[in-house]
């Protein structure tokens, strides 16, 4: 006889073990979906990393005079 233990004499521990193992795999299931879905932006170059792109936002930002810039845009040929 089973005595009132479950099926496999594991009662209310083997269910909770079961609902503990179930939100385990939702969690995992909703990081693999996330992951999945995420946007792939650090692994992509972007179009406008040309060095002469480069240089012009350099030249927007401050970061180089516009006599620099046009030692750049030359040597570029651009």
């Amino acid at each position: 006889m089973m005595g009132g233990d479950g099926v496999w004499g594991w009662g209310m521990w083997g269910m909770g073990w079961g609902m503990f193992v179930s939100v385990i795999l939702l969690v995992a299931l909703g990081f693999a979906v996330y992951y999945w879905m995420m946007p792939r932006r650090a692994y992509t170059r972007r179009v406008e990393d040309d060095p002469l792109a480069v240089a012009e936002r350099r030249l927007a930002r401050g970061e180089i005079t516009p006599a620099e810039f046009d030692e750049i845009r030359k040597k570029l040929g651009g």
